[in-house]
């Protein structure tokens, strides 16, 4: 009985010391251009483009993953101003679903209002709480 307590008793704690946690993490993508990558440990996760850069056909794809996906939920990313004015929702099905916005048009909307930046939010429809992604800048 002893040589099966002491084996499984070593296993378990090198099961428990080795125990992975999972993190979300997403990608930025500039048209079809990785534009940034991270995750939730990221500290001030920003994107910087120049104005001057965007054509009226670019565009800003967010893919988010996570260790607990959903097929058909709704997931929205959230995208406001520096002034809280909400520029856009935009919606999907599935966790993996790339959601995109068009940069002219978040560029045109920052000069009308005279904005400094954007923050993107994540959330799950089921779920409602959002959390920042990251903040966008135009220059």
């Amino acid at each position: 009985m002893k040589r099966v307590i002491i084996p499984l008793v070593i296993l378990l704690c090198i099961c428990k010391i080795s125990m992975a946690d999972t993190i979300s993490y997403w990608h930025i993508y500039y048209n079809k251009a990785i534009l940034g990558q991270f995750s939730e440990t990221s500290k001030d996760p920003i994107i910087k483009l120049k104005l001057s850069d965007i054509k009226q056909t670019d565009s800003l794809t967010t893919h988010y993953f996570k260790d607990t996906p959903c097929e058909n939920c709704q997931v929205n990313l959230l995208i406001q101003d520096d002034n809280k004015n909400i520029f856009k929702q935009v919606k999907n099905f599935g966790t993996f679903s790339p959601l995109t916005i068009s940069l002219y048009e978040l560029s045109t909307f920052l000069n009308r209002n005279k904005s400094q930046y954007f923050e993107f939010y994540y959330f799950e429809e089921s779920i409602k709480s959002k959390f920042l992604l990251y903040k966008f800048v135009i220059y």
